[in-house]
């Protein structure tokens, strides 16, 4: 009975981040292109792959004699001035269900660094493993949340492990003990935690749903104890992520 009604909690796990109207789609802010360039440089900044109605953008300082940025394309795309120093630009959109802000940095200098070429680029190397990377969850977790685009992504990550840590004691400490009891706790805990940014974070959670489905029916999952320690798993995979 135990192993039936976990291979259901398996399959509805991904469930606990599917609670968004798929008719509903929340604006997310995106900006592609450099990071720094040489005086005189032409530097535009893409807004494109925004999913937004509006866009409005801002920099910080800004120069005094000089425009610093020109938002063109109806604010979809931005040129900012090639003077040198460092700046913060600020791009904020919306639409009908909200806001969304992201920001991004460029120096320009003898020196500048150089451009990330388009999207984030690469995330950084997971820290090694752990002791207790039970099932390899703790490293997956750690990727998968490194992928996450979202400005808060470090504090949203710690405020998640909380979530799945909180759960996984409740299940060690006996007062969860039934499938529905450990879904309903997970979905309150993981809304709790993200909120609006919910979102930002679904193939994060269909990526560890589906995890935990094949370890269960490899027949690696077999008791409650297990659950704990894949659930504690994840959220010391989340506490690593530092930014």
């Amino acid at each position: 009975m135990l192993r039936r009604s976990f291979a259901a909690a398996a399959v509805c796990l991904l469930s606990l981040f599917l609670t968004v109207d798929a008719g509903v789609a929340p604006p997310r802010a995106i900006i592609t292109g450099p990071t720094g360039g040489q005086p005189g440089d032409i530097l535009l900044l893409d807004a494109s792959e925004s999913e937004a109605d509006y866009f409005v953008w801002g920099v910080e300082p800004e120069l005094a004699e000089h425009t610093t940025i020109m938002p063109i394309e109806d604010g979809r795309k931005c040129i900012v001035a090639t003077k040198p120093g460092s700046r913060t630009i600020f791009l904020s959109v919306s639409n009908a269900e909200g806001i969304d802000q992201i920001k991004w940095k460029v120096t320009v200098g003898d020196n500048p660094p150089p451009g990330p070429g388009p999207g984030p680029g690469p995330p950084p190397e997971p820290d090694p493993p752990g002791p207790d990377d039970v099932y390899g969850l703790q490293r997956l977790a750690h990727t998968e949340a490194l992928k996450v685009v979202s400005p808060n992504r470090a504090a949203e990550a710690s405020r998640l492990a909380g979530g799945f840590e909180g759960v996984a004691a409740r299940i060690s400490a006996g007062t969860l003990s039934k499938p529905q009891a450990i879904l309903t706790a997970l979905l309150r805990a993981n809304n709790d935690a993200l909120g609006a940014s919910l979102p930002q974070w679904l193939n994060f959670g269909r990526t560890i749903a589906q995890r935990l489905q094949v370890l269960y029916e490899s027949g690696e999952m077999r008791s409650l104890d297990d659950w704990a320690a894949a659930l504690r798993a994840v959220s010391i995979g989340l506490q690593a992520v530092r930014s």
